[in-house]
């Protein structure tokens, strides 16, 4: 478990250089299990700039296969990764764009071209993934997730409920601000 978590470490480290994250803690990891044909990366990058406009850059780092930077026009970016066994992509936690446009868009490519490219094997038809991400304890957290669209459903909603938390907090520092300015000019009226 210590190897796979060193492993899984690096990779988050150089993908926390490219995302520019403020810290590996905040880089997860996913991963489709399926068996890919390394045609369909190609295919898949190229569909991806021609029909989507992304921007697709390879780069270099321990992802132990190779990787492309896809950057949106928001500058929302992911890192897409190639392996036999199937394609990872890394992702800010919480970034939202990369939950509701980037990493849908690319699944859906993903399992367009896995009809044209992908292997016969039992596990094309499932629909599962791991996500790997370190604690802030700096433990590995692995967890199996059966249905991609039901964790990016769970994970936009997340970063939903805290983004409207922060909300609330930033209206109500707003509203003492409001106040303290407005008791400030009152006494200076005095």
């Amino acid at each position: 478990m210590e190897s796979r978590r060193n492993r899984v470490l690096q990779k988050l480290e150089d993908a926390n250089k490219l995302l520019r994250n403020k810290s590996v803690q905040g880089i997860v990891s996913i991963k489709f299990h399926e068996i890919t044909d390394y045609g369909m990366y190609k295919a898949l990058t190229e569909k991806l700039r021609a029909d989507l406009g992304l921007k697709v850059k390879r780069v270099s780092g321990n992802f132990s296969g190779k990787a492309w930077l896809v950057t949106d026009k928001t500058r929302t970016s992911v890192i897409l990764v190639e392996h036999e066994t199937g394609l990872e992509i890394l992702y800010i936690a919480g970034s939202i764009a990369s939950l509701l446009s980037l990493i849908p868009a690319i699944g859906w490519y993903k399992k367009k071209l896995q009809n044209r490219f992908g292997r016969p094997d039992f596990r094309q038809s499932r629909d599962q993934m791991t996500a790997w991400e370190i604690s802030r304890k700096n433990k590995l957290i692995e967890r199996e997730i059966k249905n991609v669209e039901a964790y990016l459903y769970s994970e936009s909603m997340k970063e939903i409920t805290t983004l409207s938390k922060r909300v609330k907090e930033l209206e109500r520092e707003n509203s003492k601000l409001e106040k303290k300015v407005t008791k400030q000019k009152g006494n200076k009226r005095k």
